[in-house]
C-alpha cells in the first residue's frame, strides 16, 4: 500500500512537471497574426530539416520599425532692419502650418551671398538687385517686396524733451557725417529748431554707422545723397559708409541695427540711424526730416503711405522684373506729406527649388507673408499696397 502511494505522488509530480513544460513552450512562440499597432513590423522565418527526423523547426526574427514624419525647414539670413518682423512672422507661421523658419539677421550684403551661395533659402535685403545682378539671375530668382518700412534718424540727446522732435535736414545730416558740423549746438542745427535752440548743448556730436554691409546703409546714404549732392556725392552712396566719416574721432561704426540701437541709447550726444521699430523700442529720439516739399515730418503710418502712393502706379508688377531702379523712385520722394526715407525691403527666391517639399514650404511662406502677415505688422512697419501684392501672387508662377 505504501508503494502504490509513493508511485501516485511520482505520477502527480511528472504530470505538473510536463504541464509546466507545455505551457512554457507555448508561450514563447510568435503569434501568426500580429496585432497592428501602427508600426511596421517585418518578419523572416528559416526552416531547417534534420537529417534525422522530420521535424522542421522554425526560427523567427521579428524587426520593429516607427517612421517618423519629416518637419520642413526654411532658412533664411540677411537684413537687420526686417528681422523683428521676420522673426515674428517666423512663430506665427510655423504654429499656422508646423514649417520652421529659422533667420539669421547678418545685414542685407550678407544675405545677398548666402542666397547666391546656396548656404540659406531665401535671403532678405533691403535694397534690390542691381542691373548687373539681375542680368545675371534674370528669371531665375523672384524679388518679393514684404513690407513697406522707414528709416529713422535716431539720437541720444538729454537735454531734449521726449516729446520734441528735432528737425533736420539732409544737408544739416550729410555735413555731421562729413565732419563738417561736430557740435550739437552748432548754428545751422539751432536755426531749424528755435523751441529748443536754447538749450541744444555744447557737446561733440557722436556719429554713429553700420559697420557691416548694410541695406540701412545705402538707404540712408541715397537720401543724403538725393537731398545734398553737393555734400554728399553719389560716390559715397552703398551698403558701406565711405568717406571722412571712418576717420574722424567722434565717429564710431556697430554691426548691425541691433548694434547702432544698443550703442546710441546707452551713449548720450550720439547720433545713427535705424529702422522706426528699433528706435520705438528703445524710446530714442526720432527728427522730424525735410522732404523735398519743405515739410518736416516723422515716419507715421500717414506720412509712409503718403510717400508710397506717390510712386505705386510706376512699382513693376512682376517678382521677376527689374526692381534696381525703385529706392531712387521712392527715397526723397515729393509729396508735402511724405516721408522722405522710405523703402521696400526684400526677400529672395529662386524660381524653382530642386526639392518639392521645400518648394511647397518656399510657396506657403510667401503667401502667408503677402495676405496675413501684412496683417500683422509690429510698430514700425507699414503694409505694402494690396494692389502691389495681389499683382505679386498673381505673377509668380507657382502653380
Amino acid at each position: 500500500m505504501k508503494n502504490i502511494y509513493i508511485y501516485g505522488v511520482l505520477l502527480i509530480v511528472l504530470v505538473i512537471a510536463f504541464g509546466g513544460y507545455i505551457y512554457y513552450n507555448s508561450s514563447q512562440t510568435t503569434p501568426s497574426h500580429p496585432t497592428n499597432t501602427g508600426t511596421q513590423t517585418t518578419t523572416s522565418a528559416l526552416n531547417t530539416k534534420t537529417s534525422a527526423a522530420t521535424t522542421t523547426s522554425t526560427n523567427t526574427t521579428t524587426t520593429t520599425t516607427t517612421f517618423t514624419a519629416t518637419v520642413p525647414v526654411l532658412n533664411g539670413a540677411g537684413s537687420s532692419l526686417a528681422a523683428p518682423l521676420v522673426q515674428q512672422w517666423a512663430s506665427q507661421f510655423k504654429v499656422k502650418t508646423g514649417i520652421t523658419v529659422n533667420y539669421q539677421s547678418v545685414g542685407s550684403g550678407k544675405g545677398q551671398s548666402m542666397f547666391f551661395d546656396r548656404t540659406v533659402d531665401f535671403g532678405a535685403t533691403d535694397p534690390p538687385l542691381t542691373q548687373s545682378q539681375y542680368g545675371n539671375y534674370s528669371g531665375n530668382i523672384a524679388q518679393i517686396p514684404i513690407v513697406t518700412a522707414a528709416v529713422a534718424v535716431t539720437y541720444n540727446l538729454p537735454e531734449i524733451p521726449k516729446n520734441v522732435n528735432l528737425n533736420l535736414t539732409g544737408c544739416v545730416l550729410a555735413k555731421i557725417y562729413s565732419g563738417l558740423i561736430k557740435k550739437w549746438n552748432d548754428p545751422e542745427i539751432k536755426s531749424l529748431n528755435p523751441q529748443v535752440a536754447n538749450i541744444l548743448p555744447d557737446k561733440d556730436i557722436i556719429v554713429v554707422y553700420r559697420s557691416d554691409a548694410s541695406g540701412t546703409t545705402n538707404i540712408y546714404t541715397l537720401f543724403l545723397n538725393k537731398s545734398c549732392p553737393d555734400v554728399w556725392t553719389s560716390d559715397l552712396v552703398g551698403l558701406n559708409m565711405r568717406g571722412n566719416i571712418t576717420q574722424l574721432p567722434t565717429a564710431t561704426a556697430q554691426k548691425g541695427s541691433e548694434g547702432v540701437t544698443a550703442f546710441i541709447s546707452s551713449t548720450p550726444y550720439s547720433i545713427g540711424y535705424v529702422e522706426v521699430q528699433y528706435a520705438k523700442s528703445a524710446n530714442l529720439g526720432i527728427a522730424a526730416l525735410r522732404n523735398p516739399a519743405g515739410s518736416f515730418v516723422i515716419p507715421t503710418n500717414n506720412s509712409v503711405v503718403s510717400a508710397i502712393n506717390a510712386v505705386v502706379d510706376r512699382l513693376p508688377s512682376s517678382p521677376y522684373a527689374d526692381w534696381s531702379y525703385v529706392p531712387t523712385l521712392i527715397i526723397y520722394v515729393n509729396g508735402e506729406k511724405a516721408y522722405p526715407l522710405v523703402t521696400f525691403t526684400f526677400e529672395l527666391f529662386w524660381k524653382n527649388y530642386n526639392d518639392t517639399a521645400k518648394q511647397n514650404s518656399v510657396k506657403a511662406w510667401v503667401n502667408y507673408i503677402l495676405t496675413e502677415g501684412q496683417q500683422n505688422l509690429l510698430d514700425g512697419y507699414f503694409p505694402l499696397p494690396s494692389t502691389l501684392t495681389n499683382n505679386l501672387l498673381k505673377n509668380l508662377g507657382w502653380n
